[in-house]
């Protein structure tokens, strides 16, 4: 419907969890305002299985965490963040500092993004690159559950820093992870579609989004 003009179209968006909490609503209140009345469908799923839909056209955009790498997919840069520490103010091993390194958070007990997860296989790499082993502690499936588990005080977690700017606990300390390990992302389009007008202000939205949710 999109693409030949018919009545009532709808725009179909997948997008991953997290992406959904804070992000998605923050692209959709300037989306509208060039698209008041156009219908929208949203469904949460993670980046590997939002990858495979796109590329059945079981939806019209998807938005990712990094590189997916399919063949049937055309790939759009959105925005760049980073991996942080966030924790619970006043917990145990907690300071004001704005950093803190990989060495210092595998000391301890933390909660993790699953290592099937894009990003947590990212986060696995690099401390199998620096030598290190994590304590064991927990392993979640999405960043807003690990964010809300660090927020009631179950310990620190490592999220992306979209998610982050999402709490809304005055008691979460933020700190960038170091090394810095860049979070990417990504809008997927099923290959060979022309970027309809939806689609790009859509797009457009969500860096305009990303860069104002900036942790």
């Amino acid at each position: 419907a999109l693409r030949t003009g018919e009545s009532n179209p709808e725009l179909r968006i997948l997008i991953v969890p997290s992406l959904a909490v804070r992000l998605l609503p923050d692209a959709l209140a300037l989306f509208r305002r060039h698209h008041p009345d156009l219908a929208l469908s949203v469904r949460t799923l993670h980046s590997n299985e939002i990858a495979r839909a796109i590329a059945l056209r079981e939806a019209d955009i998807g938005i990712v965490y990094g590189n997916v790498m399919h063949a049937g997919l055309n790939e759009e840069h959105v925005a760049t963040g980073r991996l942080v520490h966030v924790s619970k103010i006043k917990q145990r091993g907690s300071d004001r500092r704005s950093t803190i390194a990989m060495e210092d958070v595998l000391r301890e007990p933390f909660i993790r993004i699953d290592e099937r997860d894009p990003l947590g296989a990212m986060l696995a790499d690099q401390w199998s690159r620096l030598g290190l082993s994590p304590v064991a502690g927990m392993s979640v499936q999405t960043h807003h559950i690990a964010m809300v588990f660090a927020e009631q005080g179950f310990g620190p977690a490592i999220i992306d820093s979209f998610t982050a700017s999402a709490t809304r606990c005055d008691e979460l300390h933020v700190r960038t992870l170091t090394p810095e390990i860049p979070v990417e992302i990504r809008a997927l389009i099923p290959q060979g579609e022309r970027s309809q007008r939806p689609i790009a202000a859509l797009v457009s939205a969500m860096r305009s989004a990303a860069a104002a949710s900036v942790t």
